[in-house]
């Protein structure tokens, strides 16, 4: 049998082949495991849009939890619920998060305490927001640093007879809705 010696041709090929090879193995295993422990995880329950009687739909929470994959600090795993279709209208805070913002495009809340890896949150059940009347879909998206946004949506179903209400109208509407 006889053997040829390589040539620094086929060496520097074989070269070239081998370095990205030798750099991906070492990097993909670091990859896999923060890529599993920057998941958000959303289990909505039985949440949904519930009607109120006043021509509105409000986003009711029930069963609604939220585990994260690696730990987050207080103040750092933050909920925001949109309607593309319109304003969304805050109605009060879950207990154990705070409150952040309300702008005719959101309302925002952070939990107020820390998770540790893997933990579960519950969102109390209860109402938070409204569609304002108009209609469209409840999307609540979670955020934390170092964590891949999740988000679930809930369609608000058409009401018979559904119009876009002028702003009267909706003024008219919270009013009755806040005596009563």
């Amino acid at each position: 049998m006889t053997h040829t010696a390589p040539t620094r041709r086929s060496l520097l090929k074989a070269g070239a082949w081998t370095a990205p090879a030798i750099v991906l193995a070492t990097a993909a295993p670091a990859v896999a495991v923060s890529g599993a422990s920057r998941a958000i995880t959303i289990d909505p329950g039985t949440s949904g849009p519930v009607y109120d009687g006043f021509d509105f739909y409000e986003l009711r929470f029930s069963g609604f939890t939220v585990t994260t994959g690696s730990a987050v600090g207080a103040g750092a795993l933050t909920m925001t619920v949109t309607n593309p279709n319109g304003p969304v209208y805050y109605l009060g805070t879950p207990a154990g998060w705070s409150f952040i913002s309300a702008s005719p495009a959101a309302v925002t809340f952070v939990r107020s305490a820390a998770s540790a890896a893997g933990e579960t949150t519950a969102v109390p059940d209860g109402t938070y927001v409204d569609d304002d009347g108009f209609r469209g879909t409840f999307v609540v998206s979670l955020t934390a640093p170092d964590h891949d946004a999740a988000q679930v949506s809930f369609p608000i179903p058409a009401r018979r007879g559904d119009a876009v209400m002028s702003e009267q109208e909706r003024a008219q509407l919270r009013e009755r809705r806040a005596t009563s």
